[in-house]
């Protein structure tokens, strides 16, 4: 029985090679949604180390100037004892 029905001339093996290349094409667009899903996870915590660099960047600024500050006001002190 190479033929589904007598009457057609599609053989079974000509069904199960485009149902396995369907199967194939399923597999491969569900790979690549997963995959751009997890890019897009990659992506957003890029964002936020990004993000905290740059706050980590203020706040090294702000300490830099009360460093500042206090050894001006430190010099100060020293000068009126």
């Amino acid at each position: 029985m190479t033929k589904i029905t007598e009457n057609t001339t599609v053989s079974i093996a000509v069904v199960m090679a485009f149902l396995g290349g369907v199967a194939y094409v399923t597999y491969v667009a569900a790979s690549e949604q997963e995959n751009g899903r997890r890019l897009s996870s990659i992506e957003q915590r890029q964002l936020v180390i990004e993000q905290m660099g740059t706050d980590l960047a203020v706040v090294r600024t702000k300490v830099e100037a009360i460093e500042k500050k206090l050894d001006h006001t430190q010099g100060l002190s020293a000068k009126g004892d």
